[in-house]
């Protein structure tokens, strides 16, 4: 393990603090799931508490049904990381849950990368593969969408297309604010790595690095201003909700005193944006 720990001196009343509980975190795909898994990783092993992180991403274990079985079975702290853990097992009374947003063009790009390099490993070539805009069409609003997965939850996916969009944005908004604990902005990540970390009193939190798998994504600054619009167009709702995310998030961080340790953290890790994205209204 390399790189200085960031010793952790945070204060605030909004954060919960999991203590002798666990710690779910919905891992939703392409919001730096991963990048955060990462950092959480090493700063648990760096505390000696390595007994206390399991991941799917790192496969401690594999499968998320596997995962939820620890998870249902485990006594005092514990932190658990996968996709489509909201909704997939029932948290104890302690336990916290947590998950994490991006803002949706960076992700949506990411996305479509990810879906040619899937391709192209099964089969070879991209011939299947459609353009971007007709993609974007495709997805009709919602599909694939973080607001999609935080209104519905695990195992509910093929009720999405009898969801209006509408009612997936007003649970999705709802179910961001009450029913988990916390949640993170990947465009803030600095602090959402110290809310986390102290979510699951962590002494300190080493410096994070960005997921480089993605190679196949185009970046935002190079989107022609027509694609770019019809992005923002045909997900007019996953934008909004990603603002909303945005907005609570900033709001809460302001009773929070994360102490003189993160502007150092911040500066450390800065270069690792490959593209952080805030629309002018943010």
């Amino acid at each position: 393990m390399n790189g200085d720990l960031y010793q952790l001196c945070v204060a605030s009343d909004l954060i919960p603090v999991a203590d002798d509980g666990p710690v779910a975190f919905h891992g939703v795909n392409k919001t730096g799931s991963l990048a955060m898994a990462n950092v959480m990783r090493q700063s648990y092993f760096a505390a000696e508490r390595a007994d206390q992180f399991f991941s799917v991403y790192h496969g401690v274990p594999r499968k998320l049904d596997d995962m939820c079985d620890i998870l249902r079975h485990s006594r005092g702290h514990n932190f658990f990381v996968s996709h489509n853990l909201f909704g997939a097992v029932d948290l104890p009374a302690s336990g916290v849950l947590v998950t994490q947003v991006r803002h949706p063009l960076s992700r949506t790009l990411s996305i479509f990368g990810w879906m040619k390099r899937n391709h192209l490993n099964r089969h070879g070539n991209l011939d299947a593969v459609p353009p971007l805009e007709r993609w974007i069409v495709a997805l009709k609003g919602f599909k694939h969408s973080q607001m999609h997965q935080i209104a519905l939850g695990f195992g509910t996916t093929p009720l999405a297309r009898d969801v209006p969009v509408q009612d997936l944005f007003d649970m999705a908004t709802a179910n961001l604010e009450w029913a988990f604990d916390w949640f993170g902005i990947a465009e803030l990540f600095e602090e959402s790595i110290f809310a986390m970390a102290h979510i699951c009193g962590l002494p300190a939190v080493l410096a994070w690095e960005k997921d480089t798998r993605n190679q196949w994504r185009d970046p935002a600054a190079e989107l022609d201003e027509s694609t770019g619009d019809l992005i923002r167009e045909s997900l007019e709702l996953e934008f909004a909700f990603y603002e909303h995310a945005l907005q609570l998030f900033r709001s809460r961080l302001e009773d929070v005193d994360f102490g003189d340790t993160l502007a150092a953290y911040k500066e450390r890790c800065c270069g690792e944006y490959g593209e952080r994205l805030f629309d002018e209204q943010s």
